[in-house]
C-alpha cells in the first residue's frame, strides 16, 4: 500500500503542475476545470487511503495529519472558486501556494514512512 500512496503523491503534484500550464497559457476556463479535476481526484482519495491507514494502525500523529488534509481540502475548494470566476492572477498565485503545500506535504510522507518502519521488526515509532 505505501508504495500506491508514494505514486499517488507524485501524480497529485505532477496534475498540480498541468494545471498550472493550463491556467498559465490562458486555456478555457472549461478545459482549467477539466484540469482542476485530476489533483482533486487524486487528492482525496490519497486523503482516504492514508487516514484509512492511520486509523488502522493506530499513526500517532493521525489527528495533526488529518487536520493538514483538512486545510489543504480547503485551499483546493478556494482555488476551485477562483477558476469559476475565471481570475487567472488569483488562481496563479493560489496554485502556487496550493502546490508548495501539497508538495511539503509529500516531502514529509510521514504516513508512509511510519507505516514502512511499524512493519520493521524493533523500529522505532514515529
Amino acid at each position: 500500500m505505501t508504495a500506491a500512496l508514494d505514486e499517488e503523491h507524485g501524480q497529485i503534484v505532477a496534475s498540480m503542475n498541468a494545471l498550472y500550464d493550463a491556467v498559465d497559457c490562458g486555456t478555457s476556463l472549461s478545459f482549467q476545470r477539466l484540469k482542476m479535476h485530476a489533483p482533486e481526484s487524486f487528492f482525496r482519495h490519497n486523503c482516504l487511503e492514508e487516514e484509512t491507514m492511520m486509523d488502522r494502525d493506530g499513526f500517532i500523529r493521525s489527528r495533526f495529519h488529518k487536520e493538514e488534509h483538512r486545510s489543504l481540502y480547503i485551499a483546493l475548494h478556494a482555488l476551485e472558486t477562483a477558476i469559476l470566476a475565471d481570475n487567472q492572477g488569483n488562481v496563479l498565485k493560489l496554485l502556487d501556494k496550493l502546490r508548495d503545500a501539497l508538495i511539503s506535504h509529500v516531502r514529509i510522507q510521514e504516513v508512509a514512512d511510519w507505516h514502512r518502519g511499524c512493519q520493521v521488526p524493533g523500529a522505532a515509532e514515529y
